[in-house]
């Protein structure tokens, strides 16, 4: 079981046109880490600069969709994407 900020991930992906930035999958929500500021700045305490809340239905998958920078879809396994 892998942990980031004590939770556990369910999926992870880097953003394929930029290699700053990370979408991390958590069971009930998604954040997006942005790798090159966090080296900079190692003694912040909030590393993610954005996080995306799921109220249900779990998150199973994450992926960024190639054609729009910044943009991705996740996935549970009761409803798909």
């Amino acid at each position: 079981c892998v942990k980031l900020e004590g939770r556990k991930i369910t999926d992870f992906q880097w953003d394929p046109l930029s290699s700053d930035f990370l979408l991390v999958a958590y069971a009930d929500r998604v954040k997006m880490y942005d790798v090159y500021f966090s080296q900079k700045i190692p003694d912040s305490e909030e590393k993610s600069i954005s996080s995306f809340e799921k109220v249900s239905g779990g998150i199973s998958s994450v992926q960024f969709i190639d054609e729009e920078p910044g943009n991705f879809v996740t996935s549970d396994s009761r409803t798909g994407v």
